[in-house]
This record gives structure tokens, C-alpha cells and sequence, in this order.
């Protein structure tokens, strides 16, 4: 290692980290929060129009955002407990449904895909104010 290395930018970067963690997770599981949100959205105007199953589209909703063991997490998808939840076996519709598959979630999973990274890009970089 060359020793006219200049780590001070690295140094910064390092503090910026620590002192933006409490922050970098409240912004974490707002980004997830919102691209939850809008994969809900995506998913149940995906699944509109249905004459058979009307109420379907109203059971898909996600769980509040969680955070465990440094993972932030929720689930997004038909709620059993609602009317026609049960019914999200139709998304891909295997054996013995008399159903073709639905693959209504495909349009949450577009949503997400790109909403999910600007949103923990932002995060990151809010929580380090601006630093990145």
C-alpha cells in the first residue's frame, strides 16, 4: 500500500455512515413503504374487470414494514382474510383451477422494480445528506 494514500474522503464517508443509520433506516422503510404501496396499486388495477371475481381486487393489500435481524421486509399480495383472497391461486392458476393464470402480479413486480431502487438510492443518500 502506498503510503501518500489519502483516506480522508473515505474517513468521512465512514462517519457519514454511522452517524446516518437511525435515519438511513426510517428512510429505508419509507422507500419500501411506498414501492409497496404502489405495487398494491399496479396489482389491483391489473386485476380489475373480472366479472366473477369483483371483490378480488380489493383483497390485495401488503403488510406494515418490518424490521428484523437487518432486513427490511413486507408482503405484498391477495389477504386471506378478505372477500376473494383465498382466490389468489388464480394468479398462476395450477392444476385442478379452472382458471388460465391470471400473473396479475407481474405488473406490481414492474412497479417495484424500479420504484424500490431510486427510492433506496434516495435513502441512502438523504440519510447521509447528500454525501453520495
Amino acid at each position: 500500500m502506498s503510503a501518500d494514500f489519502d483516506f480522508s474522503e473515505l474517513r468521512r464517508f465512514s462517519a457519514a455512515l454511522e452517524a446516518g443509520d437511525a435515519a438511513l433506516v426510517k428512510n429505508l422503510k419509507t422507500a419500501v413503504g411506498i414501492s409497496a404501496l404502489k405495487g398494491k396499486r399496479a396489482w389491483q388495477a391489473a386485476a380489475k374487470g373480472g366479472r366473477r371475481l369483483r371483490a378480488y381486487p380489493f383483497s390485495i393489500d401488503y403488510d406494515k414494514v418490518q424490521v428484523t435481524a437487518g432486513a427490511i421486509s413486507t408482503e405484498l399480495g391477495p389477504n386471506l382474510s378478505r372477500n376473494q383472497g383465498a382466490l389468489g391461486i388464480i394468479e398462476d392458476a395450477p392444476g385442478g383451477v379452472r382458471s388460465h393464470p391470471q400473473r396479475n402480479y407481474v405488473e406490481a413486480e414492474k412497479v417495484i422494480e424500479s420504484d424500490l431502487v431510486n427510492g433506496v438510492l434516495k435513502a441512502f443518500d438523504d440519510a447521509l445528506g447528500g454525501a453520495l
